[in-house]
């Protein structure tokens, strides 16, 4: 087989791992704090991946700066997922919607319900 694996050699490329390999080529279109622990936090870089938004992400449990600017934006609050635009725009704890609306995603059209 030309320049193709096999199936053994071929592995699924980690979010974590994709994110990294994006951020190298491009910058950013967001910075998204979050916690491992956290299931919005997840749903949010799930959201994000499958729109295929560029984006940084930091968890705020290994990150003792990146807790402060959550804090500082969330009331004193460790409140995650929080996104900051490279605008000055934050939001904090979002839904999905949000999330689409402050970056012009259409919801596709013909769906009661907004999957990941």
């Amino acid at each position: 087989m030309d320049g193709v694996g096999t199936r053994a050699e071929r592995r699924p490329v980690a979010c974590s791992e994709r994110i990294t390999r994006v951020g190298k080529r491009r910058k950013a279109r967001l910075t998204l704090y979050g916690t491992r622990w956290c299931g919005q936090s997840a749903v949010a870089r799930r959201f994000l991946d499958k729109n295929d938004v560029r984006y940084k992400y930091v968890d705020i449990d290994e990150n003792a700066k990146a807790a402060e600017k959550v804090m500082a934006v969330a009331d004193g609050n460790r409140s995650v997922p929080t996104l900051a635009f490279p605008d000055g725009r934050v939001l904090v704890e979002p839904s999905r919607n949000e999330i689409r609306d402050a970056l012009g995603i259409e919801k596709p059209e013909g769906r009661w319900w907004w999957p990941f």
